[in-house]
């Protein structure tokens, strides 16, 4: 069974809070019917959005 969304919420409200970034497996910014989640500091957030290859 796959998460709910709101399983992820707070966490991605905790990663914000902060400064880092959460987006959806596309780099755009994650909401809760997003396709996937990749959070991160922010540093190498590209880098990680392209690890994935969703747009492959």
């Amino acid at each position: 069974m796959p998460p709910n969304p709101w399983d992820a919420v707070a966490g991605v409200q905790l990663v914000r809070a902060a400064g880092g970034v959460v987006t959806d497996v596309h780099g755009d910014r994650w909401t809760v019917d997003s396709d996937g989640l990749i959070a991160s500091n922010g540093r190498a957030h590209e880098r990680l959005v392209e690890a994935v290859g969703a747009d492959d």
